[in-house]
């Protein structure tokens, strides 16, 4: 059985005994100096993106996903953070404001977080070419390095890890990533391999250089802010760690310790990590209380059934065969070329009714599937092989989620945190991670088993086998034609797709590609078979053989990669969404000069923010737990803006932006496509009364219009002072009555309230001038939100009351007074100096760890490693 066993350092390959050997080849690149062969493979690495992304990067290109586009707008509001050195704390432009760092909206800078902003500046060199795609490559060239390093630590040579590397970066559904503007999640993966790489090394010794570093990487993986691809990595490492210390237990080898040594280390490294960051985890964690992801919504059924929630877009287990023929479920979106269809792709995806779309098939070359597979035979009694090997397992069976149940529902019971993430199949980054590193020891069990041949034809009749296999897979195809495209002709998802039946082009038109996918694969596995079978006989050189292998799965998996590419266009195209509009032209004007906010329904619900416009829509997986409970009653679960009425009234919507014209019959055109709502509150105002209401109660009014804001405002506890009305006039009816909408027709008092000026507004800070005739009660229509919003009148601290359920107000004392508002997180505060220290406390181990490591080299109580190192074969 061949197996990698490493106590300190990569060992020399111990030649067997007995048996018949080759003479020892050269290294694929052997012409290039010792000295720079790594680096000339990390090259090599690095020149395959910058080949395969060459159009975007040289061309001025972008690639056009939303995802992509959407992140725009919100950088005119970063840049004015920047300009004041402020962190966006507070994001007033979507859904009438939120907490912006907390929601993981944005990040902004921390110049405090010193190791982030070494890795910026890295990336910013990096990216010097095109810095809006190359920014996200800098972390796909990084997780090819880490696969690189980690499988030279573990003694595989410089070819079988760059095949390795190569095959990480380009599996088709981890590349998409960039096309798509995922951008989060190649940023997980990438320090992923060094993670494991550190903790391996600290299995093997201690080293306070090696302990700092996995501080550094597991707080790089945690700042991607991408939490479910970090907690998969998590179970990848985990599985991997109780599998050697399993094995180690059972061998009584002694590893065990090391085992151990590591797990504490990465624990308390963890720890140090997630506090290098802690200004960002302290504000979440403080509004998690007010958010839709930690508080219950008020309206029972809300939401959807949590479990349909957690389990959409599970894997099917049919689709596994797309390892195989990457479109047999027809990818994502394909360009048929057939009569009566336009020259661009179409939505082709079918037959997975938990997953109603997806961008690409999941694929990681024909070559790596099968070596992968052979790898783990070969060594499934090493600890690395089998650990990382049983993680990939794992990660596809959870996949599945409601698919096949059995797996995820286990976890599912017994891990609360793990309900809130959907999307099973993102699982499925564990099983394409661990495959190609499998793949590289199967490619080292080959190449060692042509150099101790004893019986060159048992050694070499598997993959002529396979080769005729192969043949006979490749026939296969031209049997089903008929049954698959009867198949995707009965999919009820493409039957929606085209309006009730599936074109008949269309079905024949993905079969096309599908059987073209089919030979490729018989031909690419047939040809490795026989070129493995060559090799095993003496018939090529295994420079030969793996070379063939590395072009192979370059070319398998490029042809793959590249159909999502259509999503890129040039750059001006792609951002064009951002050229101002004369709607954008006329509400810009008026931003200058008042505050209001708008429903914008012309363009993406967060592309207003790019105009500093506040928008009462948005996005934002973790909104304010008021404001979606608002958007439930009023807009029938709506997570993208609360309904028109009375709830657009209180929130000072005073401008519609719509393509299809008015929203109600008392809006005004005032620009094209431009309705002015004069219905709407101003920003603040005085009420003559207070009154107590329960918050269901509340919102019910707001939903059925039946209160008026300017007469009354309601609050969940009595205020203990009196309030003065602030009109003599008899008020309208406060129940709503009989006419609702003139009610809220704007009267002499609330239209324009000379007694209440702004002469401050910022994202961080609101002063506000008022002059109370009496004991009166102002309504701020801002949103309700303690931790970092504090009230103080004359520079005196008071109490804000929620109002309308989700809105401030404020008991005014009779007088001239000036009323100010700042945003400021005493949490924010405290996680900044905690992770200034623990920055600085971490570079100053890596240091340590830098001068201890010259020393051991010095004082030679480390052998040198061979220059020619090799998987060791018992």
């Amino acid at each position: 059985m061949a197996e990698t066993n490493r106590s300190t350092r990569p060992q020399r390959t111990q030649r067997a005994a007995t048996g018949k050997h080759r003479a020892t080849e050269k290294e694929l690149l052997s012409f290039v100096p010792e000295k720079y062969r790594s680096l000339t493979w990390s090259l090599l690495l690095l020149l395959t993106l910058l080949i395969f992304f060459g159009g975007p990067i040289f061309g001025g290109e972008y690639f056009g996903a939303n995802d992509n586009i959407s992140w725009e707008s919100y950088r005119t509001y970063l840049n004015d953070m920047s300009d004041k050195g402020e962190s966006p704390q507070w994001m007033p432009y979507v859904f009438s404001g939120m907490p912006g760092v907390a929601a993981y909206m944005v990040t902004g800078d921390r110049n405090w977080d010193l190791t982030m902003k070494g890795l910026q500046v890295a990336q910013d060199v990096f990216s010097f070419l095109n810095q809006d795609i190359m920014r996200v490559l800098f972390y796909y060239f990084l997780l090819g390095l880490g696969v690189f390093a980690l499988l030279r630590w573990k003694g595989l040579s410089r070819p079988v890890s760059f095949f390795a590397a190569f095959a990480t970066i380009f599996s088709t559904w981890i590349i998409v990533w960039v096309m798509i503007g995922h951008n989060t999640k190649p940023m997980v993966l990438a320090f992923l391999p060094w993670i494991i790489l550190f903790a391996d090394r600290l299995i093997d010794r201690w080293s306070y250089l090696y302990a700092g570093l996995l501080i550094l990487a597991i707080h790089y993986l945690v700042e991607s802010a991408h939490p479910q691809t970090a907690m998969y990595g998590a179970f990848l490492i985990g599985i991997w760690l109780l599998t050697e210390f399993i094995a180690s237990f059972v061998r009584k080898d002694g590893r065990s310790t090391g085992v151990i040594r590591a797990v504490l280390v990465g624990i308390a490294a963890a720890l140090f990590a997630v506090g290098m960051g802690w200004d960002r985890f302290a504000v979440t964690l403080e509004y998690n209380e007010y958010s839709t992801r930690g508080a219950d919504p008020i309206m029972e059924q809300t939401e959807q059934d949590p479990y349909s929630y957690a389990t959409s877009w599970s894997q099917d287990v049919d689709e596994t065969f797309t390892y195989i023929v990457p479109t047999y479920f027809g990818f994502g979106h394909l360009q048929l070329d057939v009569a009566g269809l336009p020259k661009e792709p179409i939505p082709t995806y079918w037959g997975n009714e938990k997953a109603p779309f997806t961008d690409a098939g999941h694929y990681m070359g024909i070559l790596v599937l099968l070596l992968s597979i052979y790898g783990f035979i070969r060594y499934r009694s090493n600890p690395f092989v089998l650990g990382i090997g049983i993680a990939g397992i794992f990660g596809l069976l959870i996949s599945f989620g409601a698919n096949f149940s059995i797996f995820y529902d286990i976890l599912y019971n017994i891990l609360p945190v793990f309900g809130q993430f959907r999307a099973p199949s993102q699982s499925l980054v564990i099983f394409e991670f661990a495959l190609p590193l499998i793949s590289a020891f199967g490619l080292t069990a080959l190449l060692q088993k042509g150099r101790e041949i004893t019986n060159q034809k048992s050694a070499a009749q598997p993959f002529l086998i396979g080769a005729i296999g192969s043949a006979v897979f490749f026939f296969i195809v031209f049997a089903i034609k008929s049954a698959y495209v009867s198949a995707i002709s009965s999919d009820l998802g493409m039957k929606k797709m085209f309006g009730g039946n599936v074109p008949p082009q269309v079905a024949e038109g993905v079969f096309s590609i599908v059987q073209l996918d089919w030979i490729l694969t018989a031909l690419f596995a047939g040809a490795f078979f026989l070129l493995a079978w060559s090799y095993l006989k003496g018939k090529i050189s295994g420079t030969v053989l793996i070379a063939s292998v590395i072009l192979i799965t370059v070319v398998d998996l490029w042809r793959v990669d590249y159909r999502p590419m259509d999503k890129n266009e040039p750059r001006e195209q792609a951002f064009a969404v951002f050229n101002p509009t004369p709607a954008d032209q006329f509400l810009i004007a008026k931003n200058d000069s008042s505050l209001f906010r708008i429903a914008d329904f012309s363009r993406g619900s967060s592309f207003p923010a790019h105009f500093r416009l506040q928008h009462i829509g948005g996005y934002s997986a973790a909104k304010i737990r008021r404001y979606q409970d608002l958007m439930d009653f009023t807009n029938n679960g709506s997570t993208g803006m609360p309904g028109p009425g009375l709830a657009w009234d209180i929130l000072n919507t005073r401008y519609v932006v719509s393509p299809q014209g008015p929203t109600a019959e008392t809006d005004i055109e005032v620009a094209p496509g431009v309705y002015e709502r004069p219905t709407a509150m101003p920003r603040a105002w005085f009420v003559n009364k207070v009154e107590v209401a329960d918050d269901k109660k509340v919102l019910e009014m707001i939903r059925d219009n039946t209160f008026n804001p300017r007469e009354v405002a309601y609050v969940p506890e009595a205020l203990g002072t009196e309030i003065a009305p602030i009109s003599a006039t008899a008020a309208p009816d406060s129940t709503g009555g009989n006419d609702a909408i003139a009610d809220r027709v704007p009267s002499n008092v609330a239209a324009s309230d000379s007694r209440i000026k702004f002469t401050t507004w910022e994202p961080h800070l609101i002063e506000i001038d008022v002059d109370a005739p009496a004991n009166n009660f102002m309504v701020l229509s801002e949103i309700f939100y303690p931790p970092g919003w504090h009230a103080a009148i004359d520079g005196q601290p008071v109490e804000t009351i929620r109002t309308d359920y989700l809105l401030r107000g404020l008991v005014i004392p009779q007088g001239k007074h000036t009323v100010r508002y700042e945003y400021k997180s005493d949490a924010h505060e405290t996680g900044v100096m905690i992770s200034l220290t623990l920055n600085i406390i971490t570079l100053a181990l890596i240091a340590f760890g830098v001068y201890t490591e010259q020393r051991r080299k010095k004082n030679a109580i480390e052998p040198e490693s061979s220059e020619e190192e090799e998987v060791a074969t018992t």
